[in-house]
């Protein structure tokens, strides 16, 4: 009879995202990918208080692990910041329901019995790429998540590096004094760089045109203005249409000065960039390349490549297995 070794441990993923919440069970391949055996997208507006994500997080997980008949020999948890991590605290996060500090780690190893781990979903995708996706084989490397938020997670001389635990709030940092919100501060990198930032320009850009008398091709209404997203606009900018592919042009364009302040700080050999990228590449990449090549230190830039990211969906179990399986190479030092 042949099978999976006793000896591989089975692994329970909980990735928060400020649109879909992911649990996964997977079964770890040594030297490889961890086999996944199923995940669960839960939509985060569904758990909009306190009570409901605990439920979420323990029924759920309870349920996914007995469909397999399994019991999970660790947990790890990805999401955006800010967090504590070595508290196991999620922060109240500008682009999550408002659950206020949640003790996440002591909920899952209370009501599940398994020990777990938490981790920032930028650092958890930086030790992703960096294991087994666009960063292997590269010492110095920054990984932007680039989706509904904008953080950095980063590899410097091959470790991760978290600071005092809030390291790579690059989504933080104001850009202008004023322009869309992201990560609760107008005129941040995060405002402008995001989806949900790109989905505000592409917002305000169809105000202009609608107050001008003109039609907008991503939007069927002034009315409905509100629920433009990122993906509208970037459907007509593929097709053409000026107005979105100004949108796109003036994201580019600021996450391109984002890019420039990482590499003149970190001089990072790989910068691997996830989701909007991914997805909108060719609308992204030239004001990009022209703000990069005007704001940072040449030299700096030449040693460094910027690709997309290699995983896509699967990375939300991924970045839970790697939290779950991270080990702070000075842990045995704190309190020394």
């Amino acid at each position: 009879m042949t099978g999976p070794s006793s000896a591989c441990r089975h692994i329970l993923g909980v990735d928060i995202g400020g649109t879909t919440i992911t649990l996964s069970v997977c079964r770890e391949q040594p030297g490889d990918l961890p086999l996944l055996l199923e995940s669960v997208a839960i939509k985060t507006r569904d758990a909009p208080d306190a009570d409901s994500i605990q439920r979420v997080l323990t029924e759920g997980s309870r349920a996914l692990l007995a469909r397999h008949d399994v019991r999970a020999d660790a947990c790890g948890i990805s999401c955006g910041g800010p967090l504590d991590p070595a508290r196991g605290l999620i922060l109240s996060p500008p682009n999550l329901p408002p659950w206020g500090t949640l003790e996440v780690v002591r909920i899952i190893e209370e009501s599940l019995e398994v020990p777990a781990q938490l981790l920032n979903d930028a650092d958890a995708g930086a030790l992703v790429e960096w294991r087994f996706g666009a960063g292997v084989g590269v010492r110095h490397v920054l990984f932007i998540t680039h989706g509904s938020g904008f953080g950095a997670g980063i590899i410097a001389n091959g470790a991760l590096y978290q600071g005092s635990g809030q390291a790579g709030e690059i989504g933080h940092v104001r850009l202008e004094r004023s322009g869309p919100v992201g990560y609760g501060k107008s005129g941040s990198i995060e405002g402008f760089c995001s989806g949900g930032g790109i989905a505000q320009l592409a917002q305000v850009a169809a105000v202009e045109q609608y107050q001008q008398g003109r039609e907008v091709a991503y939007c069927d209404g002034a009315h409905r203005v509100h629920l433009i997203r990122a993906e509208d606009a970037a459907r007509a900018a593929v097709d053409g249409d000026p107005v979105a592919r100004d949108v796109f042009d003036r994201a580019g364009d600021y996450l391109g000065r984002a890019l420039a302040l990482l590499v003149d700080l970190f001089a990072p050999q790989r910068i691997v960039l996830g989701a909007v990228y991914q997805r909108a590449q060719a609308l992204i990449e030239p004001s990009m390349r022209r703000a990069l090549a005007r704001e940072a230190l040449a030299s700096s830039l030449d040693a460094c490549e910027i690709v997309p990211a290699r995983f896509t969906g699967e990375l939300r179990h991924l970045a839970a297995y790697a939290a779950a399986t991270y080990r702070d190479p000075f842990a045995d030092l704190q309190g020394h």
